[in-house]
């Protein structure tokens, strides 16, 4: 009977594996939440950061890189869960484990406090709700919970395709409920969820019992045979991690002592781990403190990662805590007098205060004109564009009163209202008309027959105006007012616009020397004097300050003169 006690008790023993022990179960806090990623992910990549590794090589260089943290602290209805008071101590952690890849932390804003039982015991599978609801777009959004899934922590790993790289996963989740003290959340939990945030793996990837692949399962040895580029935690100067193998008094000696010396485990070609457990990407709690230097080389490569932004303007973010203003237009083309409307991406708060207007520009940058602007459906802003607005290229950009933020700036064709200008030719005026599109004239308000190209050659004295079709718009001229066009001893005068604002252009087509131009009122009362000016002697802008009414322009050249009434609206 011995015997056959003694054979089978040999038996179980060739049934366990000579690499390792039975993975057994671990203490929820030991463990951490970060989805773990698809084997072709693994190998696509492992390429990728191999190639960034290549480039860096070529252009390395040391550049500080400031990254804003946005604090949202979840607590219970009653207040529970404040982890307000050690945040101090959390950014100096961070801004020390952190600085060998050149970036720094600080916090963006005040903590926002979010009171929901619903939360404070969180569901991986409901995280988008409380991210939706209270992430911001130009930080990484650390949020403090009682519970994350019921893990430690977890945070999203950056994504090769910046399509993915959207903003429910720019975000970290932190336990402050379990069986986890202060001093590790505060040196160890944040620091590797971090680390996760930014592109690393654990030191025990793919170290499970059940996993013989030497694609994936790491084997102790370095140098020739060694597979740790490719497997693991795809990092070579991070020794292999047994920890998945770990009895639980092994488990509970390595972190005790924070040694590895004492383990017997043996990886599959039979030799014996030993892992770093001081690694921050390891689960030997109480004991984590640092990281490789090829640890913080893939971080660098997770940030460019974090920095490619998403080609979906309404899923995008940045994370260095720059406010950000981005606009398109919802058409290419708008008509002068016309709705215009953009679609508006904000990243970050405004200034208190702070209000948005559209920046109109000619294409050259000339003639800016600011426009207020009201929200509509929460994601556009709508303006109303002047009347006078000349046809062309015009630049707009969406700017922020009382902030130093501006979108950058989009380009769009204005079709203005056609305007009219008038030469002499053999001895006949010509109107013509600016619009290269469908053109009707019209004489004291009334359709010229006929009459619907871009040039007329006037008749009789009166207020022509041209209405035109361009590009869908429709719209009509300022009035503009012939006093003769037959050859006389007077001078020939335009007055246009008429009416007008108090500014108006004067011509004399049929005279090239100086002019002057007086305004009175209908009882003889001087208002204003302009003359010509050598340059342009046959056209000049008048100003006058007058109120609204009817007023008298005198123009005198060459000792003759003429006068024209006009309307100041």
């Amino acid at each position: 009977m011995r015997s056959v006690c003694t054979f089978l008790f040999l038996l179980y023993l060739l049934t366990i594996p000579a690499w390792g022990q039975v993975e057994t179960p671990r203490d929820p806090a030991e463990i951490c939440g970060t989805p773990a990623i698809s084997e072709q992910d693994r190998q696509t990549y492992l390429s990728a950061y191999q190639q960034f590794s290549q480039r860096q090589q070529v252009t390395a260089r040391r550049q500080a890189t400031q990254i804003a943290i946005k604090v949202h602290n979840v607590l219970t209805a009653q207040g529970v869960g404040d982890a307000s008071p050690y945040l101090e101590q959390v950014f100096a952690v961070l801004n020390a484990k952190f600085a060998p890849m050149g970036i720094s932390f600080f916090q963006l804003g005040e903590v926002n406090f979010i009171r929901n039982d619903n939360f404070y015991n969180l569901a991986m599978s409901r995280d988008h709700e409380l991210t939706s609801a209270h992430s911001v777009q130009n930080a990484i959004n650390l949020y403090f919970v009682g519970s994350a899934d019921g893990s430690n922590g977890y945070a999203y790993p950056p994504n090769l395709d910046s399509t993915r790289n959207t903003r429910s996963w720019n975000a970290l989740f932190i336990s402050t409920n379990l069986n986890v003290s202060t001093t590790q959340i505060i040196n160890e939990v944040i620091p590797h969820e971090m680390g996760h945030y930014f592109g690393l793996l654990h030191t025990h990837e793919h170290g499970s019992s059940g996993n013989l692949d030497p694609a994936t399962r790491e084997y102790v040895t370095r140098g020739a045979g060694a597979n740790c580029t490719y497997a693991g935690d795809q990092i070579c100067d991070t020794p292999a991690d047994p920890y998945l193998l770990l009895i639980t008094s092994d488990r509970q000696l390595a972190q005790s002592s924070c040694s590895s010396g004492f383990m017997s485990t043996m990886d599959p070609q039979r030799e014996v781990y030993r892992p770093d457990v001081t690694n921050l990407m390891s689960y030997y709690r109480g004991c984590r403190t640092s990281l490789t230097p090829q640890q913080y080389d893939r971080m660098k490569w997770g940030l460019s990662l974090r920095n490619q932004v998403n080609p979906d303007p309404s899923d995008r973010y940045y994370i260095d805590g720059q406010v950000r203003l981005l606009h398109q237009p919802v058409a290419t083309r708008y008509c002068a007098g016309a709705a215009m409307e953009v679609a508006l991406w904000q990243y970050g708060q405004l200034q208190s205060g702070s209000q948005l207007r559209l920046r109109l520009t000619r294409a050259d940058g000339s003639s800016p004109v600011e426009l207020p602007a009201t929200s509509v459906e929460g994601s556009r802003l709508r303006v109303t564009l002047p009347n006078r607005l000349a046809s062309g290229s015009y630049k707009v950009q969406v700017i922020a009163t009382n902030s130093a933020v501006a979108s950058a700036a989009t380009s769009l064709v204005i079709v203005g209202k056609p305007t009219i200008t008038v030469q002499q030719t053999g001895g006949k005026l010509m109107l013509q008309s600016s619009s290269t599109g469908t053109n009707q004239w019209y004489l004291n308000g009334v359709a010229l027959k006929d009459s619907v190209r871009q040039q007329l050659y006037p008749t009789e004295a009166g207020t022509y105006t041209v209405q035109a079709t361009e590009a869908g718009c429709t719209q009509a001229s300022e009035p503009f007012v012939i006093t003769s066009t037959e050859p006389t001893d007077k001078p020939s005068v335009v007055l246009y616009p008429n009416p007008n604002r108090g500014s108006f252009w004067v011509e004399l087509p049929s005279h090239s020397g100086p002019w002057q131009a007086d305004v009175f009122s209908m009882n003889g009362q001087p208002i204003s004097q302009t003359r010509s000016i050598p340059e342009v002697p046959g056209r000049r802008s008048v100003a006058v300050k007058a109120p609204p009414g009817t007023y008298l322009l005198r123009i005198t050249a060459g000792g003759k003169s003429t006068q024209v009434k006009f309307v100041v609206e």
